[in-house]
């Protein structure tokens, strides 16, 4: 495991935050654009919730890809992202796919 990456705690901290990253975009877009929501929970307070999950969102965004910058070599953060970023689209579009059949 050396030869990929010799940091693993790193990898693994990476990895989840990461995860969070991909799942919450994809959870973030599902909310958007705003005027799309229902009437029944379209309110200010609501907007507003969605506008800081946003904001968290980019925080959490930067502060990974400067931790994986640091603390990783660039290959190890490039296969390893990917991987997750094409792993959350999977099991977005797959649980999706699933609730239009019901």
């Amino acid at each position: 495991m050396d030869a990929f990456e010799p940091n693993l705690p790193a990898l693994l901290i990476f990895a989840a935050a990461w995860a969070v990253c991909c799942i919450g975009g994809i959870h973030l877009a599902g909310m958007l654009p705003l005027s799309s929501a229902p009437a029944a929970v379209r309110s200010r307070g609501w907007a507003a919730l969605v506008i800081l999950n946003g904001v968290l969102l980019a925080a959490l965004l930067a502060l990974t890809v400067a931790f994986s910058y640091r603390e990783l070599r660039w290959s190890s953060a490039v296969v390893v992202g990917g991987a997750i970023y094409l792993g959350a689209r999977h099991a977005a579009t797959t649980r999706r796919a699933g609730h239009a059949s019901h």
